[in-house]
């Protein structure tokens, strides 16, 4: 894996996470700590990543970081919910994660139970 590659992938993480380790990120990416450290000092140019050193410490994407935010217009929100009428259950809940996820302010928060 190269470094772009395990970049995407530490981003991936750390979307998905909010909160890990250096130990635990050289572990699950197979590399070095030092690596991992330099990958994260490269992509504090992108992500709002916070650092804690020490017993406790670690690293954190704060919970107010959506890189997708309101990706989605009201219009196009309306449109899915109007769709969810018509489909299966499972993905009705699929339609529900989208637009938690992706939605503008309104629709995160009222499918936000559902990320």
């Amino acid at each position: 894996m190269g470094a772009l590659e395990r970049r995407e992938e530490l981003i991936s993480i750390m979307i998905m996470e909010r909160y890990s380790t250096v130990p635990i990120l050289s572990a699950r990416l197979q590399v070095c700590d030092n690596t991992i450290r330099n990958d994260l000092h490269a992509l504090t140019v992108l992500l709002p990543l916070q650092t804690k050193s020490g017993r406790g410490g670690g690293v954190l994407l704060p919970e107010n970081y959506h890189p997708h935010f309101g990706s989605f217009t009201t219009v196009q929100c309306d449109l899915i919910e109007r769709l969810m009428k018509y489909t299966s259950s499972q993905d009705t809940l699929l339609l529900c994660q989208i637009l938690a996820e992706y939605g503008s302010a309104e629709y995160r928060t009222k499918y936000e139970k559902y990320r």
